[in-house]
């Protein structure tokens, strides 16, 4: 290698390294932002007697559907950042019933269940010497808003015939609870551009949603 090859590379050096510094110091946060889709798993409880008094016991379902999310994000240093994410989990539609007997009538219903969430997370990055891989976990707290639509049947006692049939109006209700959300998945640096797999998963009282995704990221620096 000669005199002014090594100087040729010296000089490319330090321009690269002069380049980084410059673009720290304009974005010292790292901020970014992205978005991504992927397959949501939606699941729903709905107390029986909010459909009818005569009724009792819970009805569950569950189902996957395509959801997707926003990401706005910051990593002031390597090991540490933190998010903010708006979550559709997709409108799911599953059906959940309540077996008849000899002594009650049972239920037979179709629920729909559409959870959507603001969520802000702690980042956490687990410190490997490759600087194009990102390994990470998250943790943090959900706002998640739920809305359920349900359809209902009623069936006579077993052995019993049904002489005046039972008239269930249909069901329509939305909530919203702040609970625990929690995450892990792994990225590609690509220059400015990340591309990341990732699951997340909320809790709640009337069903967790889960996503697991695929998302695409970018830094303006």
């Amino acid at each position: 290698m000669t005199h002014t090859r090594r100087a040729g590379y010296a000089v490319l050096g330090m321009l690269m390294g002069a380049a980084c510094g410059s673009a720290y110091a304009a974005d010292p946060l790292g901020f970014y932002i992205g978005a991504g889709v992927g397959q949501a798993h939606v699941r729903s409880e709905l107390d029986a007697g909010a459909l009818s008094p005569i009724f009792s016991g819970a009805l569950s379902t569950q189902g996957t559907k395509t959801g997707w999310k926003a990401i706005v994000g910051i990593r002031p240093l390597s090991i540490i950042g933190a998010e903010a994410e708006y979550l559709d989990f997709g409108g799911a539609t599953g059906s959940a019933s309540i077996p008849a007997t000899v002594t009650s009538g049972g239920l037979n219903a179709t629920l729909t269940a559409h959870p959507k969430a603001a969520a802000l997370f702690a980042m956490g990055y687990l410190p490997i010497p490759l600087p194009y891989l990102d390994v990470f976990a998250k943790a943090g707290a959900a706002r998640l808003k739920s809305s359920v639509n349900a359809s209902a049947q009623a069936t006579c006692p077993i052995g019993v015939p049904c002489l005046i049939p039972i008239f269930i109006p249909p069901y329509s209700a939305s909530s919203s609870d702040t609970n625990f959300a929690y995450g892990a998945g792994v990225q590609v640096k690509l220059a400015s551009l990340a591309v990341r797999a990732e699951y997340e998963r909320m809790h709640s009282s009337s069903g967790d949603p889960d996503l697991l995704s695929l998302a695409l990221t970018w830094s303006p620096l």
